[in-house]
Order: structure tokens, then sequence, then C-alpha cells
């Protein structure tokens, strides 16, 4: 492989075409046969593919100053759900919402956000039954959606997850072409799409008007009644999105590999020992948490990000211009045999047996990294532990008729049909 080399493309859309056709075998492509920098071109703009982890982190961390956040994240699709909150906002106005928001994932609240997690995973999963068959995506995104809304602003959206859950769908669904993604056809918002976001304001306004019985995040925000709402619903869509598609590809690899949903289920009998888990537990699961790990790895929700260079710069001995398009590819760099052996196999052991322990900082980044790293990942780690813990110590999961199980990178690593799996008893 050699730095620099580029892929075949179009004359008129470049690699467009193929990013929007197979975004993800194309990126694992790129990433495997062209070099640690490959140059693209996406239409008009000039793009480069970085998968060496070391560029990597010289853009994300110890030269981050010399990037910045993407025209593709601040299109008008991205605005109309993410507003200027903090995903969006970049240099000073960033910081400023980052300090504020903060304090509310200090550790000595995470004990407190535990006991939430695991009552509200009983209270929904009470309900389920050997034999029934669910949509198990959907049920994740309603139980993290319920979870975000009480820990983060204090508010009980139990009966409202089902008509939530779907306009997110909606809105989520809106950016499957990459060519809306990367904001090359700024299309104005679909009549499902306006009356999804009309869904999200009514809630993200019921809980602004209660935020008085809050004292961890909503209580802290400052601005007007806009920035205080684009805020809550950056957290909302991303703080519960991420985690039920976390579980949801956990769920499903575990179907896929009897063997590890064993092991896993030995380990929750040893420790929990019939009892649903506690935030305590967490600390001991630690089979439950490298099936996590795994799952982030081969399916990371947060699938490709980037930054736009606002000075030239050389990565890997290729001259990159000011004004290009960086891309890094949570998918594709996660996937490279050269930092894990069996790359395309879910291996949970991997990451107990000492075989990860040397790996390059960004080889594995599925939180992203540097200043502008998820501020939520302790949490959501927690999240994922509990909830695995809580569900697969009653049931493993069989993938019910011919589903195909395909991944479709949107703006998230979502399944492309709806994911049905029936219970079947421990």
């Amino acid at each position: 492989m050699i730095a620099g080399s580029a892929p075949k493309g179009t004359i008129i859309l470049g690699h467009l075409s193929a990013l929007r056709n197979h975004p993800l075998g194309f990126l694992l492509r790129c990433s495997r046969e062209h070099g640690p920098v490959v140059p693209l071109r996406l239409a008009y703009l000039k793009a480069y593919l970085l998968t060496a982890p070391t560029d990597i982190e010289r853009v994300f961390v110890t030269e981050h100053h010399k990037f910045v956040k993407p025209l593709w994240l601040r299109t008008p699709a991205v605005r109309r759900l993410l507003g200027d909150g903090l995903v969006n906002s970049d240099g000073d106005e960033w910081k400023r919402q980052h300090d504020e928001c903060q304090p509310a994932f200090h550790p000595s609240l995470m004990t407190e956000y535990g006991s939430v997690i695991c009552r509200i995973a009983t209270e929904y999963t009470s309900t389920w039954s050997v034999g029934e068959t669910r949509n198990i995506q959907h049920d994740m995104a309603r139980i993290t959606l319920q979870i975000v809304a009480e820990t983060m602003f204090g508010g009980d959206v139990a009966g409202q997850a089902a008509e939530i859950g779907d306009a997110m769908d909606t809105v989520m669904e809106s950016f499957a072409s990459p060519a809306r993604l990367f904001g090359l056809i700024p299309l104005p918002a679909s009549q499902h799409e306006a009356a999804a976001m009309r869904k999200l304001d009514a809630l993200v306004d019921g809980l602004i008007d209660g935020k008085a019985s809050c004292p961890h995040l909503l209580s802290r925000l400052g601005g007007s009644r806009k920035q205080v709402r684009d805020q809550v619903k950056t957290f909302l869509a991303a703080g519960h999105e991420s985690s039920a598609l976390a579980l949801t590809w956990a769920f499903w690899l575990l179907e896929k590999y009897p063997e590890t949903d064993a092991q896993l289920s030995a380990e929750l009998t040893s420790v929990l020992k019939g009892r649903q888990p506690e935030p305590g537990d967490c600390a001991n699961l630690s089979y439950t948490q490298a099936v996590i790990k795994e799952s982030l790895r081969l399916y990371p929700p947060l699938w490709m990000t980037g930054r736009k260079a606002i000075e030239p710069i050389e990565l890997s001995g290729v001259k990159i211009p000011a004004g290009s398009l960086l891309l890094t590819s949570q998918w594709a760099v996660q996937r490279l045999p050269k930092y894990f052996p069996d790359p395309d196999a879910f291996r949970p052991e991997r990451w107990l047996n000492g075989e990860t322990a040397s790996l390059p900082r960004f080889a594995y980044f599925p939180f992203g990294g540097g200043p502008r790293k998820c501020i939520g990942q302790g949490f959501a780690m927690m999240e994922g532990i509990i909830l695995l813990a809580s569900v697969a110590q009653r049931f493993r999961f069989e993938l019910a008729g011919n589903n195909d199980v395909i991944p479709q990178a949107t703006m998230t690593l979502r399944p492309r049909n709806n994911l049905m799996m029936k219970l079947v008893s421990r």
C-alpha cells in the first residue's frame, strides 16, 4: 500500500457514487488497499480518508487547533435536528457549552444514574415473555430514551417513548443519502421530517418547563429558549441513539455466536446469581464489558466523522491543502487486520487476554477522541453493561424468520430493516 494512492472514481462525481451506493464496503476497501492517506473526490469536494492511528491522533488531539468541524455537520438537515448544541458548535462557543455540561457527568453522579438505569431496565422488560417476538432496536431505543430523559433532564417520557422514538427514527433516516449528509444537496425538510421535528420540540419544551426538578444538566443550561432547546435535542439524540444501537448490534452478534453468548450467561449467573444488576456490579462484569467493546468495534454507531483543515498539513508524507475535508472511519480502522487479528470476527476475549493492550491510541475510537471526545463515554459504557446484563441474564435471542441483517450507514450505523428477534428462555 502506498500513501496517497486513490481508488478509481467517475468523471463527474468522483468517489461519491461508491460512497453513496456501498459506503461501508468502499471505506473498508480504501483502508485495506490504498494506504494510510487515501485521496478522494466527492463531486466538488476534495477529501482524504485517514486510516493511520498516528495521523488521526494528530488531527483529533495534538494538532486539533488546525481543524474545524466540516460543512457536513452544519447542513440544514443536521441543524434542524441539533441546532447549535454541543455537537454542532465550535471554538469558544463549544468550550462554553462543554464546560456548562461537564459537571453533569462527574464520577460522583454515576452511582445515582446507574440506579435509575437499573430501575428503568427492570420496569421496561418486566412484561416481556418467552416466545414473543420483539423489535429489539425499537425496544433499546425506548429504554435509552427514557434513561437519558430522566437522568439528564428529570423528565418521565415513558408514555411518549414510542411516539418520540418514531420521530427520532424519521429524522435519522433523512440522513440516508450521503449527498445530503455531506451538504451537497441542501434539501428542505420533508413533511414527515417536519412533523417529527414538531413532536421532538413539543417533548423538549415539556422537559424545559419542568427543569426545576432536575439538579444535574437541564438546570445548568443557560441562554435563550432556542439555545436550551438545541442542547436538549442534542443530548436526547446523541444520548439515546448510540447506546440503543450498540446494544442492538450486541444482541444480534450474541445470536450469531452462541459460544460467546454462553460465556456471557455464565458470567452473569456467577456474578448476579439471579438478581437484577446494580451499579456496583459493573466492575465485576468484565466479560459483559468486553462484549460491549467488541460490538462497538465491529458496528460503531458513529461510523465516520471528519474535520476540515484550516491550514496546510502533511500526513504520512502526503501534503494536504487548506480547505480539504479529512475523513476518519471507525468502521474501517477498527477492522484493520494490522491491529485486530481475525478482524471481522466477534471475539470479546480479545479485550481480556492482552491482545489489545498495545493498540495505538486511535486504532479503536468508537467515542471519537481529543477535546471533542463524547462527553458521556463513561455514562454510556455503564448503561450498556447494565442493560445488557439485565436482559441477557433472563433471555437469549433468535432471529425471527428470514431476517437479513444489513448495516445501513445513515447519520449513525443502523440495521437496514427492523431487527425482529424471538425471546428464548435461559
